[in-house]
């Protein structure tokens, strides 16, 4: 007797693989973390978290706050992001949109992204050059030290609705009078012989403050260039005197610097018109001098 062919083993599918969502728990871990570790007064409830005083931030506030940093609850950085949105989120309960509109300010970051990058949609404006953008800032807010973007919460977006478009032409005339104070500190220091060290004015650190026209043309024209080198590695520091503009110096600056306080890690080109860093692996002299229209030219011979 035959007995009927038995057909091969077919290999059975590999498991899919599961992507594990960045939901409550991982968020969760975040809240906790803040709570603990910088003792903010907060309540995470099966939609959110309720703060101590009023106001209320969703799931999708928190995931929103912490952005990239999401999957690194209890860094320095996630915790200073997830405290910018509480405070927003609280000011908010307690003062309304007016009380958030009147803390409102221009604010400086970085096009590559940085450690207080609010994401896409939140710059206003671009400073030519491709190193700056302007959006919308706080300062004053509550237990954050010093000016940070505004977070761009769903619950807050859609409090303040079109009244944040109106409230910007504002703001960035104050970055103006800011940056006039600036002028005037650093050439006050120059006739005293003190060291130029570009500070914090008000509520505008040395990022937001290159993103004004008159402090840009200062720095400038001050060596009857048109142009001159910054080194900004840090938001509350900025240097541009030969000794501090080296690459290899403001990218150890940098780097020895806490993470949230991060500004720039190579050089600024800046002109009154512009913002411009040069390419990585590139030098801040080769950037000032290079000449776009070299790889066309042609050797010709004087006649």
């Amino acid at each position: 007797m035959t007995l009927p062919a038995v057909p091969p083993a077919s290999r059975a599918p590999a498991p899919a693989v599961r992507v594990r969502p960045r939901g409550p728990a991982r968020l969760r871990q975040a809240v906790l973390a803040l709570e603990v570790l910088d003792e903010v007064d907060l309540d995470p409830v099966a939609d959110g978290v309720a703060l101590s005083g009023g106001g209320h931030l969703g799931w999708d506030d928190v995931e929103t706050a912490l952005g990239g940093w999401v999957d690194m609850p209890d860094h320095p950085v996630a915790r200073r992001r997830l405290l910018v949105a509480v405070e927003c989120v609280r000011l908010l309960a307690t003062g309304g949109p007016d009380g958030v509109l009147a803390a409102l300010r221009a604010h400086g970051e970085p096009t590559e992204p940085g450690p207080a990058d609010p994401g896409d949609g939140w710059a206003v404006e671009a400073v030519p050059g491709g190193a700056l953008r302007l959006g919308p800032g706080v300062c004053d807010l509550g237990r954050v030290p010093g000016p940070a973007p505004l977070p761009a919460l769903p619950s807050v977006t859609a409090a303040l609705g079109v009244r944040a478009d109106a409230a910007w032409p504002a703001a960035r005339t104050d970055l103006d009078r800011l940056a006039g104070l600036a002028v005037e500190r650093l050439r006050r220091d120059a006739a005293e012989g003190r060291a130029l060290v570009l500070r914090p004015v008000g509520g505008a650190d040395v990022v937001t403050l290159l993103g004004s026209a008159r402090l840009r043309a200062h720095l400038a024209d001050g060596d009857g260039t048109g142009m001159r080198a910054v080194a900004v590695p840090v938001r509350d520091r900025g240097w541009f005197d030969l000794a501090r503009i080296d690459p290899a110096y403001v990218r150890a600056a940098w780097a020895a610097s806490e993470p949230r306080h991060r500004a720039f890690d190579r050089p600024l080109l800046v002109t009154a018109d512009e913002v411009a860093v040069p390419v990585r692996g590139g030098d801040v002299v080769g950037a000032a001098l290079a000449d776009p229209a070299g790889a066309s030219r042609r050797d010709v011979r004087w006649r």
